[in-house]
């Protein structure tokens, strides 16, 4: 029975893609089951990737568990080259995620006895708690993976104005090209996010690009919790991981937009589960060479291609990790600096290509860390987020603003597990090496939570630190487990399991009706833009001119076609090349200075105000407003102001529903 449905699930999505391209039944046009089985065929690909990957790096004992992570890491590796060399097309996606997917399905049928007999093994040794546990199990992952693909809420200025922009234009164009009055596109990160978009964009609608991240992420961190020490015979491991997982599936997710959040999540988890792995080998030093460098050094680089926001975990785990490898696995310094080396080469492979690709785009390398840019941070007429950070006024309130994601539970929870850690440390030298390493993770989290708020101003903080953290929790609970035979420690491990148990139960009871009908919204194709709004985008686009470089400033660039020639500009002002946007010097000084830089049209909507318009957010520009945000908003409406004013003298070539052509020539 267990081989039978092993036989039958392995198979399953490539079979229903397959099905469904058909369309024997018309099911084609139902938008919501194509981006369910695109997601799962993508995941097949990336654990095909990533076998290989580990067959030809020789990753570590635990390689197994990481496969998904590693086939993340090496497309978007592939991702950076390709983009550069502006070679990205929905052919070549298509025949990737296929191949990969139709390999899966070949392995995976042909590991269908050895699979089974796993399970069998696994329900022997477990008795009638596996099998409990493992459905509740598969029923919270499916239902997460549900809901999250069908979860139709975007953010209306990041997403729409920026990050569903540049997945399309790099599927139309075949790479980002340069973008240099994007401030998103500057700041973000170095477009990996952007690249696997494009890959979910070539079979999905964009509405349904959740699948990505919050979906496939999902499955991602999942698979690699399920199979970290997976031969480990304890029922205390098992059960431990197990209502991790369920917890974790049904939390409700802090996220504002569209930026990675969950694949980062299962990064960081696999970096430390790498480490994990060498320390419970038997012999580690056959990981400790170049190879294990190479894929060291480009797992915690492919973080920074996600986003920015990361580099600063990304560079305290770096730190530790190599400390510790040092310290307690690589005696030699010869051997040590051997490994530092390939590191560093594994670095710079997965970033260089990204990083040529942003200052091609904006004018830095990787922002702020390498210049820049053409941020208006360098003109003088933005505020840094941290410019009064330490002003008599407000200099507590914004000491309280970085410390209060300490206060949330994922921290809080850190910072006690990690003195349990510390404790244990002091009074037994019992495993004190894995001890140390569970504790790694912790502080990594907790101090980059500290630079993270203080970097940005306390503004938002928590939900750009929450996925590290909960990454970093988790794989430290697993790494600590062996010390639940301490009554204490198995009061705070079970203590955590419960918490998340009951936390992921409370989220799914608030949201539950809003998620029935998100995926009611979802299966019945509801396009979260309005049929009157895409009709308006749909006439504009096919009057765009292509004998000159064509700016645009509307409420959806996405929906329009995309050609080398278009720019868009997000946060007007916020990025421009030298000398900078003039900022309050009217519309002739912005038309000069747009021309002089090679721009001759401006796509306008003015109808929207390209849904930032000063009477719904005028309050932005207020004192009390934190600066970064005022900023953004104070040049946006002179920038749109200025727009209106030329719009009004009569200098628009095209003008039909609310959408204007500005000619500035």
């Amino acid at each position: 029975m267990i081989r039978i449905a092993i036989l039958i699930a392995i198979p399953l999505p490539l079979t229903l893609f397959f099905f469904l391209s058909a369309d024997f039944l018309g099911l084609w046009s139902q938008p919501y089951l194509a981006a369910l089985v695109w997601g799962l065929l993508i995941f097949e690909t990336l654990f095909i990737f990533g076998r290989l990957i580990s067959k030809l790096f020789n990753a570590n004992n635990y390689s197994y568990a990481l496969y998904p992570v590693l086939g993340l890491v090496g497309i978007l590796l592939c991702g950076g080259y390709l983009n550069l060399a502006g070679l990205l097309s929905a052919a070549l996606i298509n025949l990737i995620v296929l191949s990969g997917a139709l390999a899966f399905s070949f392995l995976g049928i042909r590991n269908v006895p050895v699979i089974s007999e796993a399970l069998y093994e696994r329900l022997k040794e477990q008795g009638l708690l596996f099998p409990i546990v493992l459905l509740l199990a598969i029923l919270s992952v499916i239902w997460s993976y549900l809901s999250s693909v069908g979860n139709l809420n975007f953010n209306i200025h990041d997403d729409y104005h920026a990050y569903l922009f540049f997945p399309s234009k790099l599927l139309q164009l075949g790479t980002l090209g340069i973008d240099p009055f994007s401030e998103r596109r500057l700041i973000s990160g170095l477009a990996g996010n952007s690249f696997l978009l494009a890959v979910g964009l070539v079979q999905m609608k964009w509405y349904f690009l959740h699948a990505i991240d919050w979906a496939l992420g999902m499955l991602v961190f999942v698979y690699s919790i399920t199979f970290i020490r997976i031969r480990a015979s304890f029922k205390t491991e098992f059960l431990v991981k197990s209502c991790l997982v369920i917890g974790l599936v049904l939390f409700s997710i802090p996220a504002a937009n569209i930026t990675s959040n969950v694949m980062p999540m299962a990064i960081v988890f696999a970096i430390w589960a790498w480490l994990l792995g060498l320390i419970d080998a038997q012999n580690p030093n056959s990981s400790l060479g170049v190879k294990g460098g190479l894929v060291l050094g480009a797992m915690l680089a492919s973080l920074l291609t996600l986003k920015s926001t990361l580099t600063p975990y990304a560079a305290i785990s770096a730190l530790l990790i190599l400390v510790y490898l040092k310290c307690t696995l690589i005696a030699s310094w010869k051997q040590f600096a051997l490994f530092f080396s390939s590191f560093l080469l594994g670095s710079t492979l997965m970033l260089l290509p990204w990083m040529i690709d942003l200052f091609q785009s904006s004018g830095s390398f990787f922002y702020p860390l390498l210049g820049k840019g053409f941020h208006a941070a360098q003109y003088g007429y933005f505020h840094g987020a941290t410019e009064n950070f330490f002003s008599r006024r407000t200099i507590y309130s914004n000491i309280a603003a970085v410390f209060s994601p300490l206060g949330k539970s994922v921290f809080s929870i850190s910072i006690l597990l990690l003195l349990f850690l510390l404790l244990q440390l002091y009074r037994s030298r019992y495993q004190s090496r894995l001890i140390i390493f569970a504790a790694l993770p912790l502080f990594s989290s907790i101090l980059n939570c500290l630079i993270v708020g203080y970097a940005i101003g306390g503004y938002g903080a928590y939900r750009y630190v929450y996925f590290v953290g909960l990454a970093s929790l988790i794989i430290s609970i697993i790494a600590s487990s062996f010390l639940i035979q301490k009554k204490a420690m198995a009061i705070v491990i079970y203590g955590i399991c419960i918490f998340f148990l009951v936390r992921g139960a409370q989220d799914q009871v608030m949201h539950s009706s809003s998620l029935v009908a998100e995926i009611k919204r979802a299966w019945y194709n509801q396009n979260p833009i309005s049929m009157v709004d895409q009709d308006r985008y749909r006439a504009a686009s096919k009057a765009i001119p292509q004998d000159g470089n064509v700016l645009l400033r509307v409420a959806y660039p996405f929906l329009l076609k995309i050609s080398p020639n278009v720019l868009v500009a997000d946060y007007p002002g916020a990025a421009s090349p030298p000398p900078g946007m003039p900022i309050g010097k009217g519309p002739e000084a912005l038309r000069s200075y747009l021309l002089s830089h090679g721009v001759s049209y401006i796509v306008w909507d003015y109808q929207s105000q390209a849904n930032f318009g000063k009477t719904q957010y005028g309050e932005r520009l207020s004192p009390e407003t934190h600066p970064w945000i005022r900023s953004e908003a104070t040049l946006s409406f002179d920038f749109q102001e200025n727009l209106e004013n030329m719009r009004l003298s009569g200098k628009a070539m095209y003008e039909s529903d609310g959408i204007s052509i500005i000619d500035l020539r």
